[in-house]
């Protein structure tokens, strides 16, 4: 759950289908499936969602009132929203890079002059990664990251997350 957090915390827009969550967590979806998200996981990343200081648009969608015969579905659902509110309201604006709430770690890539610097907030421990177009030295964005990507990164390898960025700044 903790890798898929970076993800979420990209995201400007999420749409989570109820059909993710296995059945005995949410009843009221046909076909059902024994295997999927549990309850606990798919409010784990509600709160996720809601905490992501840049989503705009956030919905549950494949509710079924009339397969809901006891109202566990609409229990699971509201549960997910209630998290997701949660999350909201623990939104810290965490965007100031270079304010002394983050620490800064610059790695030298092996063989050439280029660095990753990645950046960790000293409250939430969260990670971003730093990436300058190999393009248009200009250009760079800050993506989120884990420290998984940070570790990575200190034994050389190029972090996933760096080259699909890459890829978007052309």
């Amino acid at each position: 759950m903790r890798q898929a957090e970076p993800l979420i915390r990209q995201a400007d827009m999420l749409s989570f289908d109820l059909s993710a969550l296995r059945w005995p967590d949410f009843p009221g979806y046909y076909p059902a499936s024994p295997y999927g998200l549990t309850g606990e996981e798919a409010s784990q990343l509600c709160w996720y969602a809601g905490h992501n200081d840049q989503l705009s648009s956030f919905g549950l969608y494949g509710y079924r009132p009339c397969r809901d015969e006891h109202g566990l579905a609409a229990f699971a659902a509201a549960t997910m929203l209630w998290y997701f509110i949660e999350g909201f309201y623990h939104r810290l604006g965490e965007t100031d890079f270079q304010s002394r709430r983050f620490m800064r770690y610059a790695i030298g890539l092996p063989g050439t002059p280029a660095k990753l610097v990645f950046y960790k907030a000293r409250r939430t421990e969260k990670w971003w990664l730093e990436v300058e177009s190999m393009a248009d030295s200009s250009v760079k964005r800050i993506v989120p990251c884990s420290y998984q990507d940070y570790l990575h990164a200190s034994q050389g390898d190029l972090p996933n997350r760096w080259i699909l960025t890459q890829a978007l700044l052309g």
